[in-house]
């Protein structure tokens, strides 16, 4: 014998098929909203890290020219480095900038003479060649200027003044960036006053 069904119990069927599909619609939604947060955080942290990564690997200095000054006793005393930016590098503060200097001797850290930019035996000199704002006595070096930085070996206490030959390593290290390498060698004979290196 069939069984019939009731107009009520096909009614309280519908009924509970749409509050479970409310409640997939819900979950759904919540589920949707908490991915989509998530992704927009990740975004953001990968573009910060982004940009941090650009900014460490561009912002250097670039080295021009390097020379030695010698002071007629056939050694050369003090070392010039005319510096710049590198493409696309940010500013770079020289009193936040180090300068290790080694050699067979010793090896020493040098931070930017701040208050009066002369080099000492724990200061490097600094002098500004070009600058694009026009501040001459500004320790700040911007997209488009050129420095020069003074090393005194003479004033150094574990570093001598190079003689023939000699080896100097130098490591122009910036507070924000990559350090620049240079490596002088001084020429087999010193006679003249400048000596390129």
């Amino acid at each position: 014998m069939k069984r019939m069904k009731r107009e009520d119990e096909e009614g309280a069927m519908g009924v509970g098929a749409l509050i479970v599909f409310i409640a997939m619609v819900l979950v759904a939604a919540v589920a949707a909203s908490v991915l989509i947060d998530t992704a927009n955080q990740l975004q953001q942290q990968a573009q910060r890290t982004g940009d941090e990564a650009i900014q460490e690997v561009s912002s250097s200095f670039k080295v021009q020219d390097v020379y030695g000054v010698n002071e007629s006793d056939g050694t050369i005393d003090e070392i010039n480095i005319k510096v710049s930016l590198a493409a696309g590098a940010q500013g770079q503060d020289l009193n936040q900038t180090v300068i290790q200097v080694q050699s067979d001797d010793g090896e020493v850290n040098l931070q930017g003479a701040s208050e009066d930019p002369e080099a000492t035996g724990t200061h490097y000199g600094w002098e500004t060649i070009i600058t694009q704002d026009g501040e001459e006595d500004s320790p700040y070096v911007e997209s488009g200027d050129l420095y020069k930085i003074i090393i005194d070996l003479t004033a150094i206490e574990d570093i001598d003044p190079l003689e023939t030959q000699d080896r100097l390593d130098i490591n122009i290290i910036p507070k924000h960036g990559t350090p620049t390498y240079e490596q002088v060698t001084a020429p087999s004979t010193i006679t003249t006053k400048i000596v390129d290196l």
